[in-house]
């Protein structure tokens, strides 16, 4: 299964538009947003993938949330999931306490952060950290997409 993962929009309509286009261009159907979107209408624009998404420090909880239940996803301060049959936890990263905890325990395929709007793949152990990097104030705007069954990862340049 194919994961689209983005951070960091900051309510830049043209980059997620183009990320979205991307997305549908691969065969991706679900998304993980990995925080500091800040407005729900960004949320609008991600309508029809399912979408997880977690708190970034720009963004307000409530409207998150409202955000994404109006788009039918899912929004929590950090995000404990499975898909694919693969474990994923994103928190933003603007607090390393619960990424470090969670590659401690060693119980994720994936943990995925924002926050520094820059692209990271490396491992600890079993257990793969990824930034898909930013949409907003960066030199390059990315996003990545994961495939659950091959461990394949690509990040892809978007342009707008």
């Amino acid at each position: 299964m194919k994961v689209g993962l983005l951070s960091d929009s900051h309510d830049n309509e043209a980059a997620v538009v183009a990320a979205v286009e991307v997305f549908r261009g691969h065969g991706v159907a679900t998304l993980i947003h990995c925080g500091d979107v800040i407005g729900g209408s960004t949320l609008d624009l991600l309508r029809g993938f399912r979408v997880s998404v977690c708190l970034g420090n720009n963004d307000d909880s409530r409207t998150l949330e409202a955000a994404a239940v109006r788009i039918g996803g899912a929004f929590a301060p950090v995000l404990d999931i499975r898909i694919g049959g693969k474990k994923f936890f994103v928190a933003h990263g603007d607090r390393p306490g619960p990424l470090t905890a969670a590659l401690t325990a060693r119980r994720h395929d994936y943990v995925l952060y924002g926050h520094t709007h820059r692209k990271d793949d490396r491992r600890e152990g079993k257990t793969r950290l990824i930034n898909p990097g930013a949409l907003y104030r960066a030199a390059e705007y990315s996003v990545a997409i994961i495939d659950t069954g091959t461990d394949a990862l690509e990040f892809i340049e978007i342009r707008c």
